[in-house]
């Protein structure tokens, strides 16, 4: 009998949070800006839920498949209402991140509309990368 093993690693750093909103609304505008929903990811990528457990990540890029690169946002949805993302770009496949605070920057733009209110690197998660480089603080 063979068994399949899994693990889990610290990877991407949460850069985005949206409060009291769901993941649809949230993924809406991002989509309206011509990125793709249903893309070619190859990991499940998860976050921990303190009462779900754990939540597999709900991907949309620029990209489809991203051959040559592309950029990245994964989301999950909290049980507090809240909504938290990675937002990254990837390098050619087989896809690493090779920026994430240009993306975080870039992302939040796509909500600069008078029913978001925007605070750039606001929340502070203790969660820097030094390379690429990620400062900590989510947006």
């Amino acid at each position: 009998m063979r068994r399949w093993y899994c693990f889990y690693e610290r990877e991407g750093p949460i850069n985005l949070a949206w409060e009291n909103t769901n993941k649809n609304t949230v993924k809406s505008e991002i989509l309206e800006e011509g990125w793709y929903d249903w893309i070619g990811e190859w990991i499940n990528h998860y976050v921990y839920d303190p009462e779900n457990g754990w939540i597999i990540a709900d991907g949309v890029a620029d990209e489809i498949c991203g051959w040559d690169g592309r950029y990245h946002v994964r989301l999950w949805q909290m049980s507090d209402g809240d909504v938290v993302a990675n937002a990254h770009h990837d390098d050619p496949f087989p896809h690493e991140p090779d920026q994430y605070e240009p993306v975080e920057e870039l992302v939040a733009e796509f909500y600069e509309e008078p029913e978001w209110t925007v605070y750039e690197d606001n929340y502070y998660l203790n969660n820097y990368v030094s390379d690429p480089y990620s400062n900590g603080w989510a947006t």
